[in-house]
């Protein structure tokens, strides 16, 4: 299948259009994370939204993350077993994680993100991504996407459209996300 380059285009365009006008916060979010000033506890953080967001709503990650870290640390409010023992490990572990990671070379970080408790050969792009590291989560709406525009690589996608708007692969992986988890008629109708 050929790629539609103008077609993306075109979509990215649309997308972008709507979450600057809806989203803004998250997109300028997205442009200021910069691995090198993540820290430790940021990257704690970060890890806990992955595991926490990873199968479910973000609306119902966001309560289950404020319920964990109101007063305190809370684990024990985490319903589902093996997300309660990543997050307990990674509360002991996580020092010791991010130190590893910031030995490693850029090319070999996203893999050993997977190395981690619950963490997985997709959300392990989610994880890079919210500390800083240039990639895209290749989730369902992504795939759709990639298979409608002809791209099967979503790093290669999401890589074309960085280049032609010059904004960071993070910055359009949040915005073809955001745009298609809020038109998901128009992801459905993509899977067919």
């Amino acid at each position: 299948m050929l790629q539609d380059e103008a077609g993306l285009m075109q979509f990215y365009t649309e997308a972008s259009g709507y979450c600057i006008e809806n989203f803004e916060n998250e997109i300028e979010w997205a442009r200021k994370i910069k691995f090198e000033a993540t820290t430790a506890d940021r990257f704690f953080s970060e890890y806990v939204w992955t595991v926490l967001s990873s199968g479910f709503k973000v609306s119902i990650a966001e309560k289950i993350i404020t319920r964990v870290f109101t007063n305190g640390f809370h684990p024990e409010v985490i319903n589902h077993r093996l997300k309660r023992k990543a997050v307990e490990q990674g509360f002991e572990d996580s020092q010791r994680w991010f130190a590893r990671l910031k030995e490693l070379p850029n090319d070999k970080r996203v893999d050993y993100l997977e190395s981690l408790p619950h963490i997985g050969p997709v959300t392990k792009y989610h994880l890079a991504r919210n500390i800083g590291l240039d990639f895209a989560k290749p989730d369902v709406h992504l795939v759709r996407l990639g298979k409608r525009f002809g791209f099967s690589d979503i790093q290669q996608m999401c890589g074309f459209i960085a280049e032609k708007t010059h904004e960071r692969i993070g910055v359009v992986d949040l915005v073809l996300w955001r745009y298609m988890s809020e038109h998901q008629n128009l992801s459905r109708a993509l899977a067919k």
